[in-house]
């Protein structure tokens, strides 16, 4: 749990935090999935009850929170909120792939859930189901 900062940090895992720090931080079980690519040394990720942790090169790039998950954006925006949810309190949002980002806000995207139900699926009422802490490009 903790205080979700674009750009910087979800509670007390802070971006550009080594691994082994990090490992210090974690209370509770948790899954390490290592992987090797040609284009990165050393990738992994760290899978928790609500919450994942990617690592490159030993260092934490992304955050990601799902279901469960109960801090939230600015003491308003979290898991189950919606986009107009954002829009009232952030502005205007756009669709990246398969995630939001908000306009003038960088290092934070949310994914919708999709129910797989409903033909016409409408995203403006579905609830943010993910929300990811990076590091910003600028």
């Amino acid at each position: 749990h903790g205080e979700i900062v674009p750009g910087e940090r979800i509670g007390k895992f802070c971006l550009g935090s080594h691994i082994d720090d990090v490992k210090k931080l974690i209370i509770g079980d948790y899954k390490i999935h290592d992987k090797n690519s040609g284009m990165v040394e050393y990738a992994a990720r760290f899978d928790m009850e609500n919450f994942t942790l990617w690592f490159e090169n030993g260092v934490l790039q992304q955050i990601g929170v799902y279901d469960g998950f109960e801090d939230k954006l600015g003491g308003k925006i979290g898991i189950g909120n919606t986009l107009p949810d954002i829009h009232s309190m952030y502005g205007s949002v756009h669709k990246e792939y398969d995630d939001w980002l908000i306009e003038g806000i960088e290092g934070i995207c949310f994914e919708l859930a999709d129910n797989d139900e409903d033909e016409e699926w409408d995203e403006l009422k579905a609830p943010i189901c993910a929300i990811y802490v990076y590091k910003k490009f600028s």
